[in-house]
């Protein structure tokens, strides 16, 4: 029994994550010129509500009984402005070290990430949430999670219902603000 309330932390980690973002607040600056040939300028802060989901894919190492050190990679769409591949580090801390037993957790998690589109873009995103961990066994948790989340990216231009090409865009920026919600397997 001493055993079992000793059991140590595998070193390395892996596993899936799948999350619902809500995105709620958006600040975007552009200037360009319209296809009639004028200069536009937009600089607006709204707040909104976009639907997405992503799909993360990590592989970790546990330094001690209450950190872990992740790397994330996936897919996720940006308020519907355009998909993109995210890749971050992510810092998570465990409020209870027994590792058969359930706790709480914390992370920060900073990266970057390109979109697949023709013109590859930037986008930069960072997160800070918590959540509970399940655990399943030695090796097996499941994670309820939930984060606020920010994206920077310079997402597509449409004026007019039409897509401004990169050649008439001389500033693009926006970031989003979103709630996510997920669940996520480690193995």
């Amino acid at each position: 029994m001493a055993e079992a309330r000793n059991a140590r932390r595998p070193v390395f980690t892996y596993g899936a994550e799948w999350n619902y973002v809500g995105t709620f607040a958006s600040a975007r600056r552009q200037n360009f010129y319209s296809p009639d040939g004028y200069r536009v300028g937009i600089r607006k802060t709204e707040l909104t509500h976009a639907s997405n989901g992503e799909v993360l894919f990590h592989v970790g190492v546990n330094p001690d009984d209450n950190w872990n050190i992740a790397l994330y990679a996936g897919y996720t769409n940006i308020a519907k402005e355009n998909n993109a591949i995210p890749i971050s580090l992510r810092l998570t801390r465990f409020f209870y070290s027994n590792e058969l037993s359930d706790k709480w957790l914390c992370y920060l998690d900073l990266g970057s990430g390109f979109t697949p589109d023709k013109e590859l873009k930037p986008q930069f995103s960072g997160k800070i949430g918590g959540g509970y961990r399940f655990s399943l066994s030695r090796r097996t948790k499941i994670d309820l999670v939930s984060s606020i989340k920010l994206s920077y990216t310079k997402p597509k231009i449409y004026f007019d219902d039409e897509l401004i090409p990169e050649s008439q865009i001389k500033r693009n920026s926006a970031i989003f603000t979103a709630l996510t919600i997920g669940i996520s397997i480690t193995l």
